[in-house]
């Protein structure tokens, strides 16, 4: 007769992972980047909508970009992590894309008697700015990202004003007056 000892069989199961977490996401006035992360999950999926079953797999990428996204609004994903014995819970992350740029604030202006050097400081969300000798944006000089603009030909001892604005692909900023005298 044989008698046998007892042999104990021990097996764990693996936890679901835990829900990603959202990071720092990044914007331009018509694109968003969605950044989350968690280092145990096998993989993400993202959603417009709280629908795992419709959710985009992103693999083990951690970040989405999505553009053509309209200025100066909100915009809500969800996000879950998933591993060999299921999901995470879904994580929420809103964003906004940008809005038209705020007016620049005026620099100091550098005069001579027949010029000015017209400064502003930067924008933050500006992709460029516009001048002009009158309060007509449509009519402004294009001058890009440049945070400065000499006129020359100027009178002697006159007082000037001129008009700045900040842009970017959501429309303009409203007017700063900028006023010297040479």
């Amino acid at each position: 007769m044989w008698i046998l000892s007892p042999t104990t069989l021990a097996q764990t199961t693996s936890l679901l992972p835990l829900c990603p977490f959202a990071a720092t996401h990044a914007s331009t006035s018509s694109q968003i980047t969605w950044i989350g992360t968690l280092t145990s999950a096998l993989g993400y999926k993202i959603n417009t909508v709280n629908d795992y079953t419709t959710a985009t797999d992103l693999g083990l990428v951690t970040s989405k970009t999505e553009t053509g996204l309209p200025c100066n609004t909100a915009q809500t994903r969800y996000i879950w992590a998933y591993g060999t014995c299921g999901n995470s819970t879904a994580t929420t992350m809103t964003y906004s894309t940008i809005a038209v740029p705020a007016s620049p604030i005026t620099g100091t202006h550098v005069p001579t008697t027949t010029s000015v050097v017209w400064n502003w400081n930067a924008v933050t969300g500006a992709t460029g700015y516009k001048w002009n000798t009158t309060n007509n944006y449509a009519t402004a000089t294009n001058l890009g990202a440049a945070l400065s603009r000499t006129e020359s030909g100027l009178t002697c001892n006159t007082p000037y004003t001129r008009y700045i604005w900040a842009y970017n692909s959501c429309g303009n900023s409203v007017e700063t007056t900028l006023t010297q005298s040479t």
